[in-house]
């Protein structure tokens, strides 16, 4: 498993004695989106993300009356706000935008000195530790980095590959976008498959479910995890870049054998698409042929043990395909 650390400001933990200024969005004047606030008292800066509609900022108690610097960034525009250690304030500022399209923006300011005792320091301290690791935990999965880091590192163990950077950098960046996240703004061109003449006997077809004929990466990337597992070989088709295990497609070598063989078929894109042969070359899969997975056995093979490979190679494939939230469809 991975374990995420995460690491805290200073500006987030006051001292006991201390001056805090609340800052607040007033209705109809909201803040943009993606802001930061920075504020400045005497010589302390603090400044955080501004993705609420509050945030509290903590400074040492100054000596006397002062006025507290306050920056919207993208940098929008400036104020000033005075802070009284005597008394708690509450001023409505406006702060002028040097750009146009901004406006003005108008905030709240309050500011007050608190005496906080050990027990209520601890509770800001956890209040704020629970909103900093929320905001991570939802940055990560929105964008599915957790996953996607779990299993390059699981495949990276499992090839121990001469140069590990290298191959996490490629699975990494072959993972694509995640299931989330696909929007197909355009439809790409539609791709034409065609199987060989072949005496190899087809035994089983299925498509994974949620997935059309055209998301033929993610279905490579989701079913070779199982194949890689499995006694036999996985062959990208050649000049394929989808699979980092095999960037630029399987070998002329391995292209000419299959051809031989009748195993291999061809596609205008052959991008997540590619071939499976068992380490003993009775049993196959083409990947991405038309359907999502397409397992044949070689002719005249009718034993128990080449049954008990198909049966193996497709609950492998149905094991991969539940674990990534799909499942397979006749």
């Amino acid at each position: 498993s991975i374990v995420w650390f995460f690491l805290v400001w200073d500006f987030a933990f006051p001292s006991r004695a201390d001056m805090e200024l609340q800052i607040e969005a007033l209705p109809d004047w909201e803040v943009p989106k993606g802001c930061f606030i920075g504020v400045r008292l005497g010589d302390a800066l603090k400044q955080r993300r501004f993705d609420k509609t509050s945030a509290n900022y903590y400074f040492p108690v100054p000596d006397s009356k002062k006025k507290a610097k306050i920056d919207l960034y993208k940098h929008v525009g400036t104020c000033c706000v005075p802070v009284d250690p005597d008394f708690r304030t509450s001023d409505e500022v406006h702060v002028a935008c040097a750009d146009p399209a901004f406006g003005q923006v108008k905030l709240r300011v309050t500011s007050q000195a608190a005496q906080l005792n050990q027990e209520q320091e601890a509770k800001r301290r956890e209040a704020f530790e629970k909103e900093t690791k929320e905001t991570a935990v939802n940055y990560l999965a929105a964008h599915g980095i957790e996953q996607r880091l779990a299993e390059s590192i699981r495949t990276l163990l499992k090839m121990q590959p001469e140069d590990p950077i290298e191959f996490l950098c490629q699975q990494l960046k072959a993972g694509g976008p995640t299931r989330q996240q696909v929007k197909k703004k355009v439809p790409p061109p539609p791709c034409s498959v065609v199987e060989p003449p072949t005496s190899w006997q087809k035994v089983s077809s299925f498509d994974l479910k949620g997935l059309s004929g055209k998301d033929c990466c993610e279905a490579e990337r989701v079913l070779s995890k199982a194949l890689i597992d499995l006694q036999g070989r996985y062959m990208p088709l050649p000049s394929s870049h989808s699979w980092p295990l095999m960037p630029g497609g399987m070998a002329a070598s391995d292209s000419q054998k299959l051809q031989a063989d009748g195993l291999l078929f061809e596609a205008s894109d052959p991008a997540g698409r590619g071939v499976f042969l068992s380490s003993t070359e009775d049993v196959a899969a083409w990947i991405c042929a038309g359907r999502h997975v397409q397992i044949l056995v070689k002719p005249g093979s009718t034993s128990d043990e080449v049954a008990s490979k198909v049966q193996t190679l497709r609950q492998s494939l149905e094991t991969s395909a539940k674990q990534h939230g799909y499942a397979l469809v006749e």
